[in-house]
């Protein structure tokens, strides 16, 4: 009968362990598959870009960002003889601390040169 006893307190515990490593798993794959998506998003409105024209540039990254949790910016540089955009697309920051953790802040960079 105390066999039986330790046999079932024993298959609880484990039980338990199995559950709570298994839920762990399930936070980390819905991070990692958040992650997927914005670093998707962000490629996704770098190519939209990437087809518009220097003079609508500003105002179409506006509309395109608008309703997504993406900003853009954008800033001139120069290089010897070479001039260009800089554009800078990332996931717009949070308040809460918490989802801060769990989904860290991504960039990605975009660079568009003038043609000669």
């Amino acid at each position: 009968m105390i066999e039986l006893l330790v046999a079932m307190v024993f298959f609880i515990v484990v039980s338990s362990f199995a559950i709570k490593i298994h839920g762990h798993f399930l936070i980390y794959s819905r991070t990692a598959l958040d992650v997927l998506q914005q670093q998707l998003a962000m490629e996704n409105l770098a190519e939209r870009l990437n087809a518009i024209s220097d003079e609508q540039l500003s105002s179409e990254a506006m509309r395109l960002t608008d309703g997504t949790d993406l900003e853009v910016k954008i800033a001139e540089f120069e290089t010897g003889s070479s001039k260009g955009l800089h554009l800078t697309i990332a996931t717009k920051a949070t308040d809460n601390p918490s989802e801060s953790l769990s989904a860290p802040r991504l960039q990605h960079h975009h660079w568009r040169l003038e043609a000669k």
